[in-house]
């Protein structure tokens, strides 16, 4: 993806990763750092342990397979995500071409050196009209503004939490992005008593 976009309301690829001793575990970071030893957390899928998680510690051998894996998958997750969600890089493009026009027409006015510059423009097509253009990718970034909310506040915490309730719904139900965002609008609505 050219543009970052978190990936979220699609199933992810699984990153399986098979230790030298046999074990199977699911990978759940990057490889980092930790007293000086490359670690991965990592929950096992070993009959009996399955569901033990834990660090991984890594040598440089495992380490670079286990970035290879942690590669594929993202590259699988964000052919999901776009296939999912049609026109979501086209439509971040135009929404960031039309931040940055503001913003660089907002510095061209309190910066005098630049006065008669001529400043960036932004895109033709208006924002409004990229996201009736592509209404999924829309949707999706509603609900993943929704779900980042902020929690400190009693509607933030309403709509952290229809947010967080209809990604969840898509990943583990499959619903369609447009039914999930009017539940969550519908769930916000009557939990604040509007």
């Amino acid at each position: 993806m050219k543009n970052y976009c978190e990936i979220r309301g699609i199933k992810k690829a699984d990153r399986k990763y098979t230790l030298p001793s046999g074990t199977e575990v699911r990978l759940l970071s990057h490889p980092y750092r930790s007293a000086n030893i490359m670690v991965v957390d990592a929950e096992v899928l070993a009959t009996g342990k399955t569901g033990k998680i834990g660090k991984v510690k890594l040598d440089s051998a495992e380490e670079q397979k286990v970035m290879d894996i942690i590669s594929a998958a993202a590259k699988i997750d964000e052919a999901a995500l776009q296939a999912r969600y049609p026109g979501l890089d086209e439509l971040l493009t135009i929404i960031h071409g039309h931040n940055e026009a503001q913003a660089d027409f907002a510095r061209s006015m309190e910066d005098e050196s630049r006065a008669g510059l001529a400043v960036m423009s932004a895109p033709e097509v208006s924002i409004e009209q990229a996201r009736a253009n592509y209404p999924l990718a829309a949707a999706y970034l509603v609900l993943l503004s929704l779900a980042n909310a902020n929690p400190a506040s009693q509607i933030g915490y309403i709509r952290r939490q229809a947010g967080e309730q209809a990604l969840t719904a898509i990943e583990e139900s499959n619903i369609d992005v447009l039914v999930a965002l009017d539940t969550a609008q519908k769930y916000i609505k009557e939990t604040k008593g509007d």
